[in-house]
């Protein structure tokens, strides 16, 4: 899902700097400047603190995973 959504940002506007953050070699570090990060619950668990400060909102995919003790 991660690469599906990352791929429709891509398409539907190519000016929006979006990424993917998350087990792909070439992913696993977060670029902070872009817009749009996607990414998946499992991911952010592990790696909460290497993501931007100045985050706006998160769209979770597999929401049926979260819970308050893990947001």
């Amino acid at each position: 899902m991660v690469v599906q959504f990352y791929n429709d940002y891509k398409e539907y506007d190519p000016d929006i700097k979006v990424t993917m953050f998350c087990s792909q070699k070439k992913f696993r570090k977060c670029d902070k400047t872009a817009n749009i990060i996607v990414s998946n619950i499992q991911w952010l668990n592990l790696h909460a603190n290497e993501l931007p400060r100045d985050i706006k909102a998160i769209i979770v995919d597999e929401c049926h995973h979260t819970s308050a003790s893990t947001l």
